[in-house]
């Protein structure tokens, strides 16, 4: 039996082991997916400018029939005994700005305890305005971010059997 190896063989192996350990450095020490890298600045939403940093983001069902817009969703709370309440204001006395100010309560007596249990609290606020009226939102006296999902044609918001998923 001739145990020599050809020469050829040997070179085409090393070459193959160093393209597949140079394939794993790369991989390894390769450049890594920022997971802020498309992510918006400062927490803003698409299209959203002057956002404040670490935004409550508030999603919300939008519709506009007839002069009257109607927004609704959820916000979820910290605990059950808050109460959410929401309603709009015209900003400056001008009727295309309008800001939806949330506010949480804290229901539960002095001493008494309440689970820290995440609770969605849903809301839903009217107002007339122009359809293209521009829509911002506070909660508790910060700036929030509003993302509002325009409503499925047909669909009406008290009958919205999705009222939140997406």
């Amino acid at each position: 039996m001739d145990y020599r190896l050809n020469n050829n063989a040997v070179m085409i192996g090393i070459v193959l082991a160093l393209l597949a350990l140079g394939f794993f450095a790369y991989l390894w020490m390769g450049p890594k997916e920022d997971p802020e890298a498309g992510a918006p600045v400062g927490g803003a939403l698409e299209g959203e400018q002057n956002a404040p940093d670490r935004a409550q983001i508030i999603t919300a069902k939008h519709d506009y029939v007839d002069g009257l817009h109607a927004v609704a969703g959820e916000i979820p709370l910290p605990t059950p005994c808050e109460k959410l309440d929401a309603e709009a204001f015209f900003v400056e006395g001008n009727n295309a700005n309008v800001e939806i100010q949330f506010t949480t309560t804290n229901l539960s007596e002095g001493d008494e305890s309440c689970a820290q249990v995440i609770t969605p609290a849903r809301f839903k606020v009217e107002f007339e305005g122009p359809e293209d009226a521009a829509i911002s939102a506070t909660l508790n006296g910060e700036g929030a971010v509003l993302n509002l999902v325009p409503l499925p044609e047909g669909k009406n918001l008290d009958e919205f059997s999705e009222f939140m998923k997406g």
